[in-house]
């Protein structure tokens, strides 16, 4: 990202995390021991990727930082995690596949439905409680696809809906039918007729 990074907070739960406005630059202070969420929209066809960095800092001490992405059913994508020590870090970059409604029979399912997708920082430091400065770079991939049950060119895995089966109605076996039918009933009341004593 080119542009400024943009100061946010990140909100302390998945209700509760902090919209990010598309690709760019987002810087946040995360504390020793508390974890923070973002989210951002994906449409069909869109993938998520993104790195957090780190700066140095004078201040020291040791500062574990995990990070992940969820999709919008929370299954967890990728996670990766790094310890910090005051020298600039780069964590990631991690990245989500396009979602695709057939991701669904990846081995974790996720990025199989369009929506909020969810990003986690966490940080641990048993000796400190020094704030830690964290850039999180966000990259919004792939090209917007139609959703499913539609013609995807994008997608494989598309559940396209099912075409009704025309039903074919064979009108002159049916009236054929009918003739035999009436036949049959006439024939019965002419029997009925003559047997009946007179």
């Amino acid at each position: 990202p080119t542009a400024p990074a943009q100061t946010v907070v990140g909100g302390g739960s998945f209700s509760t995390a902090t919209t990010l406005d598309g690709p760019g630059a987002y810087t946040d202070t995360v504390v020793p021991g508390e974890m923070v969420f973002y989210r951002v929209h994906l449409d069909w066809g869109r993938g998520l990727a993104y790195r957090l960095r780190l700066p140095g800092s004078a201040k020291g001490g040791s500062v574990f930082v995990k990070t992940a992405w969820y999709d919008p059913a929370r299954d967890q994508g990728d996670v990766e995690s790094a310890a910090y020590g005051g020298r600039d870090l780069t964590v990631g970059p991690l990245a989500g596949p396009p979602v695709r409604y057939g991701n669904r029979d990846l081995p974790n399912g996720a990025a199989s439905v369009a929506g909020w997708y969810h990003i986690s920082v966490y940080a641990d430091a048993p000796v400190t409680s020094t704030p830690v400065p964290v850039t999180l770079e966000l990259a919004v991939t792939g090209e917007t696809a139609p959703a499913p049950y539609a013609d995807d060119p994008f997608d494989s895995g598309t559940v396209k809906a099912a075409e009704p089966t025309p039903v074919k109605r064979n009108w002159l076996g049916a009236a054929a039918a009918l003739l035999v039918l009436l036949a049959a009933a006439a024939l019965a009341l002419v029997l009925v007729v003559r047997l009946r004593p007179s």
